[in-house]
């Protein structure tokens, strides 16, 4: 007797990895509330933001590889997910170092990233998740599969990218 289909032999794996991915934000929401973010809030949220960027943007990156060297075909299941909760952290932490730490001073935010290399390559990262997350839905990926994306594909191909 099979209780599950090999599709959904795991059910508890999505929604695991989304409640995993979530927990960041409340816990740092709490820890806010009760004074343990340090003297600096601004830096510590910035750090935090960044490093769970880091983190599932590495993790989206492991699934292919791991599906590959091991064949284990769960990382495949995940990867969009992940690579949407990468741009979401990468995009709470830009917005936090806009809003928040540059007070939506452009000419500051532009003398940072002139100024700094781990800036300019942050925000260079940021602006290629951006056609990646919004090109990561059901109906865009049946637009990369046809004649559109293919062209696209040769145009960023043809650029070295």
């Amino acid at each position: 007797m099979v209780l599950f289909s090999q599709k959904d032999s795991q059910p508890w794996l999505k929604p695991g990895v989304f409640v995993g991915a979530i927990v960041p934000i409340p816990i740092m929401i709490w820890r806010g509330a009760n004074g343990e973010l340090g003297a600096d809030i601004v830096a510590t949220v910035l750090n935090q933001f960044g490093y769970l960027t880091l983190i599932m943007l590495a993790a989206t990156l492991l699934c292919t590889p791991l599906k590959i060297i091991t064949g284990w075909n769960f990382g495949i299941r995940l990867r969009r997910m992940l690579g949407l909760f990468s741009f979401m952290y990468a995009t709470l932490h830009f917005l936090t170092y806009l809003l928040v730490d540059q007070s939506l001073d452009i000419t500051a935010v532009v003398e940072d990233i002139t100024e700094r290399n781990f800036i300019l390559v942050g925000f260079l990262a940021f602006i290629v998740m951006i056609p990646l997350a919004i090109t990561s839905t059901k109906k865009w990926c049946g637009v990369w599969d046809s004649a559109i994306g293919n062209a696209c594909i040769d145009w960023l191909m043809s650029l070295g990218v």
